[in-house]
């Protein structure tokens, strides 16, 4: 079960199906006022729950519906990475004349198969947005 942080406030969650990393999973989707969570499901009598995925609310960029009859929710989130490891040569790539870290932006989708689909996209859009408030 997710543990909340100082003034977090649960706002829904539900049954969820969702491919991460290419594999396939079954757990729990959690949307707060501050991010949005899957928490993959194991065991048949007794399930425990191991976070997956954890997403800001400030980074969700879009949230979309989709599919005809199995309805999911796409939500895209833009990642910003920052590179500490390539000034002091731990990682791969270059460092730039300043010798300032390299920053990299990019966008992720997740799709998450839940019922009421529509309400979950309507739900999360509502908490990104107050979230930016």
């Amino acid at each position: 079960m997710a543990i909340f942080r100082g003034n977090e406030q649960f706002i829904k969650e539900g049954k969820c199906k969702t491919v991460i990393d290419g594999r396939k999973l079954n757990g729990r989707l959690s949307l707060t006022n501050e991010r949005l969570m899957f928490e993959k499901e194991e065991g048949l009598f007794s399930k425990s729950r191991t976070t997956e995925l954890q997403i800001s609310l400030g980074l969700v960029s879009r949230v979309e519906v989709e599919g005809m009859v199995f309805k999911s929710v796409r939500v895209e989130a833009t990642w910003i990475e920052q590179d500490y490891g390539t000034r002091y040569g731990l990682g791969s790539g270059s460092v730039s004349d300043s010798g300032a870290d390299l920053v990299t932006r990019r966008n992720v989708n997740y799709v998450f198969q839940v019922s009421e689909a529509e309400q979950w996209a309507s739900d999360i859009r509502r908490a990104v947005q107050q979230n930016l408030n």
